[in-house]
């Protein structure tokens, strides 16, 4: 239950290089002993200015190409689809090669850092909706 509630509410935050993340202006009644404060989150309500300056927000075909987050040690990482050109389109062509990520934020601080460019098998992990969904098993993987 603990891991469920902490994975939902990574997956609302995410957050901003240099500036402070925006705090939650919510309050959370404990439930079943359980106690959520938020140490920061970008949303579309809340902090719409900051959200849209995120790369998942803002990026090459952002919109509806960051559908999945998960929070694994101290690290909320985010899918996202189509997010680097790394072949341009041909004139009068839809055929540009466009690379899926990993954006990764601090979970503690709201920090974004370095993406982590996708691959499979040495080659860019391209096309659409690459990146769907991220999860972690059991292992830690």
């Amino acid at each position: 239950m603990k891991k469920l509630l902490l994975a939902l509410i990574t997956i609302m935050a995410a957050a901003s290089v240099k500036a402070a993340a925006p705090v939650d202006p919510n309050r959370y009644e404990p439930v079943n002993g359980i106690n959520i404060k938020n140490l920061w989150m970008y949303d579309r309500e809340h902090s719409l200015s900051a959200y849209e300056k995120l790369p998942l927000a803002t990026g090459l075909n952002a919109t509806g190409k960051t559908r999945s987050a998960v929070l694994l040690n101290g690290k909320v990482y985010v899918a996202h689809s189509e997010a680097i050109v790394i072949k341009e389109a041909d004139e009068g062509k839809d055929n540009a090669q466009i690379q899926s990520v990993l954006h990764v934020f601090d979970a503690l601080t709201g920090e974004l850092l370095p993406d982590v460019p996708l691959t499979l098998d040495g080659e860019p992990f391209i096309g659409q909706l690459a990146a769907n969904c991220i999860g972690n098993d059991n292992f830690g993987h």
